[in-house]
């Protein structure tokens, strides 16, 4: 974040993490696609708000640095699919509920282009050693290497 101390990329660093964990489990969801209860959540529950919480902070990291316009539309699609999705797993359409998640994944991708890189592949490292395919010693190299960076800003 070019305006930013590493410090203040902390917090910016969290809610790329928990949209990135949203987005998986929206992956995960797509492949089974046979239970709502458990894509609920993503659409109405906690993790909804506090995904509308993150991707307004996507917003307006992106407005300040002229992204602006594409980043109200991959909100627009977003937000527009995850309702899509409650009408359709209704009307018993998995096809068109599988299409919406995809819709649902593409605009989360096309946000997370807008966050500066080093914050995004920190996020990645993150989501990986949380879905259990790097070690606790990965975890914590990760945790104390940003920590170092974070504190020599």
């Amino acid at each position: 974040m070019e305006n930013t101390s590493k410090g203040d990329q902390l917090p910016f660093v969290f809610c790329v993490t928990s949209i990135l964990v949203v987005q998986h489990l929206f992956r995960k969801f797509d492949k089974s696609l046979t239970c709502y209860s458990e894509v609920w959540p993503l659409l109405h529950g906690h993790f909804a708000s506090i995904m509308n919480i993150h991707i307004q902070q996507v917003v307006e990291y992106a407005d300040r640095n002229g992204q602006g316009e594409a980043a109200y539309s991959a909100v627009a699609i977003y937000k527009q699919a995850t309702k899509e999705i409650d009408i359709y797993w209704e009307n018993a359409c998995a096809e068109a509920v599988g299409n919406k998640i995809d819709a649902v994944v593409g605009a989360i991708d096309d946000q997370l282009q807008m966050v500066p890189s080093e914050v995004l592949d920190l996020g990645r490292q993150m989501i990986a050693v949380a879905i259990g395919s790097e070690s606790f010693d990965e975890v914590l190299s990760i945790a104390d290497k940003f920590e170092s960076q974070v504190l020599t800003a």
